[in-house]
């Protein structure tokens, strides 16, 4: 089963669209010097080269592109994406002729054209002319375009080649997966001993079990030998390929007299994490008859679990029970009561579960359950209609856990119970305090709707007051101030709040040392002091200044990237990295090292109010063309889409979840060859879904149709989204005429739930970002 290294190797190639704040030519040989010297450098992943050229748009919501006269490098660049190949051939031709400084760079793209023309032994020449400078990023991703049509083609001594330099110039992880894969190649031409002793050791290193799992399924592939088989099911267990290991234990345990019960746990286990439940029940139960040294509690526990998977709610309590009645002191208690409760729950035995609930509460404290106990009595209170009993659990609890995770949920519910109550003003005092303060975004946006109804409204005094607060030193008071003035009033008054809010900012903590994150030039001068410019560094700098120029931020940044230098502690060289990771097209790393460089520098709950370029990383545009022409034909808010594809894929386009959903919008095959169906597009295949414009084209499409099935009421349309139509009109018919907040609260399924939230919080910040940025 040889391994896919397209998977491993394509990324965006062309996101020539970055660099507007670089591209004053004064600047540019400046600021290339103290990025390539003074920024971090994340784990390099080198793209297979022109994979998706549709990438072309995707950055340049960050960035204009410079205009350059007469670059027939991205002329070549955009006749190769219209697949006319002969006349990019002769663009680049142009272009290397032009640019002799960077010509390796334009080769790689003329060797795609040439391969992509049929002209493979030209291409795969002009990638081993590029190949021989090992100083440079581009030579990599030329060897593992070799690699990957060498291996297509049966080359294998060419492929072998590719794979001994790569493994020369790369990092361990990387040296081991070109070693799986030289043997891979060996054993396609015969020689199953060579490749073995190749992979027995990388199958041996037990701290990186999901590069061992790679070996040992090339291994089984290759040997019927028995040796070394339970550690092998051990390393692919603790891989995450449950299956496999099923297999394995299955294998060891067939051969055994008196099976192992360590063993028979363990293969249940495999079957459990598979999701092969009935299996793992019946080898759970196997265990029951055995003398072991395994608890019998761990043992039952399992059994329910899977019983409750398998939805069998009855035998699934019958077995908790037995837990509670005959291992009363289990370390497993507090979770089988909860679980016992929410079954109850489930049936609507409400004083029952409670009961259950409240016990967990007062027996157990600080277990982790505790918080989730205290949200199910609330809320049932709240279903019961019973407002008064709901509000005092929910204000006692967000006293009693206030770092839960249901903190935020506690503290709008508060807010929400006054006004069903009708105690308008107590309930316009608890939604401004929520204002003043950093909860998860869905529920910001829901107490801003809350205040906004209840006709809650500011001033200009009440901006002053705030000014005259931070004229006190009370600047963090004065910000939250702020920030509930800006969010809940609108017009000139929200601009006037949002400006003294992002003003004031700048007196807090790191962020007085901030001239302006909007653009990419910093203050230099503690950087550059320290810098000195050798020879090599110099002609890099160069190369990347002239990629700079041409508008080719993606092989510029690439190379940017590759380079092992320590930022050290400054917040704008670790904001740089973000910047050029995003321009790389590492989309999801420049948004969690964002995220990371946000929490550090101590405020993190305000994007309104950060410098822009922070929005831009954190909730960025991305793919914008595709987002607008989708959005316009079926009638949807750009805002909407880019928040489902942010909180589907984090605009990963190779993204692929555990059940196979794929690509930015996360669509399921099946439901990608409905769409194509109806859209009378043929010869759908399932990877189709990797293309940006076709992903987003088929989401649109898909999230249409569910709006106007539920009557354009987004939360539905999620619903339906992440769970399938079928179980959002589950819900609905289980809950009519349920007002939407207590709608969303009400499903069922906790990760559809936190979903709902996590994108409609997400459509908030993209709607209110719209004028800043």
């Amino acid at each position: 089963m040889p391994i896919n290294l397209n998977v491993a190797t394509r990324s965006a190639i062309d996101k020539n669209n970055f660099g507007s704040a670089f591209m004053n030519r004064r600047y540019i040989s400046i600021a290339v010097a103290v990025l390539l010297l003074s920024i971090i450098s994340g784990s390099t992943k080198f793209s297979n080269p022109l994979l998706h050229l549709e990438y072309a748009h995707a950055f340049s919501v960050l960035e204009k592109p410079v205009s350059v006269p007469d670059n027939p490098f991205k002329d070549g660049i955009a006749l190769l994406e219209q697949k006319n190949y002969q006349s990019a051939i002769s663009a680049f031709d142009l272009a290397i002729a032009n640019e002799p400084l960077i010509a390796h760079y334009i080769e790689r793209y003329k060797a795609e054209a040439l391969l992509e023309k049929g002209d493979t032994d030209a291409g795969l020449k002009l990638l081993q002319k590029i190949s021989a400078r090992r100083d440079r990023s581009v030579s990599k991703k030329a060897l593992l375009r070799i690699l990957d049509i060498a291996s297509l083609e049966k080359r294998f001594d060419m492929a072998i080649e590719a794979c001994n330099s790569i493994e020369n110039i790369s990092e361990e992880s990387e040296r081991i997966q070109m070693r799986i894969k030289k043997a891979e190649l060996i054993a396609m031409q015969g020689d199953t001993s060579s490749a073995l002793n190749i992979l027995y050791p990388i199958a041996a290193i037990d701290h990186k079990p999901v590069i061992a799992a790679q070996a040992i399924r090339v291994i089984i592939n290759l040997t019927n030998s028995e040796n070394n088989l339970k550690n092998y099911a051990d390393i692919l267990f603790d891989a995450g390929d449950f299956f496999t290991a099923a297999v394995l234990y299955e294998k060891i345990l067939s051969e055994q007299n008196n099976p192992d019960a360590k063993l028979i746990f363990k293969l249940a286990r495999s079957y459990e994490r598979a999701d092969d439940f009935r299996t793992a029940v019946g080898n759970f139960k196997r265990l029951l008859d055995m003398n072991t040294s395994i608890s019998r509690d761990i043992i039952n526990y399992r059994i329910a679990l899977c019983h409750q998977r398998l939805g069998e709610d009855k035998e699934a309590e019958k077995w908790y029970q037995n837990i509670i009645q005959e291992y009363p002191h289990s370390s497993f208690t507090d979770d089988v009561l909860f679980r016992i409760a929410s079954l109850r729950d489930k049936r609507d035995d409400r004083e029952e579960a409670h009961r259950l609930y409240s016990r967990i509460i007062e027996k157990f404290p600080r277990s982790s359950w505790a918080d989730d106990a205290a949200w199910k009595i609330g809320f049932g209170f709240l279903e019961d209609g019973k407002s008064s009993e709901a509000r005092k659990i929910f204000s006692w609890a967000r006293r009693r856990f206030p770092k839960s995770d249901y903190n935020s949920a506690f503290a709008y519910w508060d807010a929400r119970l006054l006004e069903i109550e009708g105690k308008k003003d107590l309930a316009l005092e608890s939604y401004l305090e929520i204002l003043k303060k950093g909860i998860q975004p869905y529920y910001r946006y829901r107490a801003i709707a809350g205040f906004k109804r209840l006709d809650g409204v500011f001033s200009e005094k009440d901006i002053q007051s705030a000014l005259n607060k931070a004229t006190d030193g009370d600047v963090l008071p004065a910000l939250a101030e702020l920030r509930a003035i800006r969010d809940g009033s609108s017009g000139e008054l929200k601009e006037s709040a949002g400006e003294h809010a992002r003003q004031l900012l700048r007196r807090v903590g790191y962020w007085q040392n901030v001239n302006d994150f909007s653009v990419a030039l910093f203050d230099t001068s503690a950087i550059l002091k320290d810098i000195e410019l050798n020879q090599d560094n110099s002609q890099l700098i160069s190369e990347i200044t002239r990629l700079i120029e041409l508008g080719i931020w993606n092989d510029a940044s690439e190379e940017i990237l590759a380079l092992p230098i320590d930022a050290g502690p400054r917040p704008e060289k670790r904001l740089a990295v973000a910047r050029i990771l995003a321009a790389a097209g590492r989309y999801r790393d420049a948004m969690k090292l964002s995220e990371s460089l946000l929490s550090s520098l101590g405020y993190s709950n305000d994007i309104q109010s950060l410098p822009p370029l922070f929005g831009r990383l954190l909730f960025p545009r991305y793919f914008s063309q595709y987002i607008e022409e989708a959005s316009s034909k079926y009638k949807l808010d750009p805002n909407f889409v880019l928040a489902v594809i942010r909180e589907e894929s984090r605009f990963n386009s190779d993204a692929v979840s555990p059940v196979g959903a794929r690509g930015l919008m996360q669509i399921m095959p099946a439901t990608g060859n409905h769409i194509s169906n109806s859209l009378g597009r043929d010869n759908f295949t399932p990877d189709d879904l990797r293309s940006p414009s076709t992903n987003v084209l088929f989401g649109a499409y898909y999230l249409n149709s569910l709006l106007t099935t539920y009557d354009g009421k987004k939360y539905l349309a999620l619903a339906g989204y992440n769970a399938g139509p079928g179980n959002a009109n589950r819900w609905l018919r289980q809950y009519p005429d349920t007002e939407e907040d207590i709608f969303i609260e009400r499903i069922s399924f906790r990760e559809t739930r936190n979903y709902v939230k996590r994108v409609l919080g997400t459509y908030w910040i993209y709607s209110s970002l719209n004028d800043i940025q």
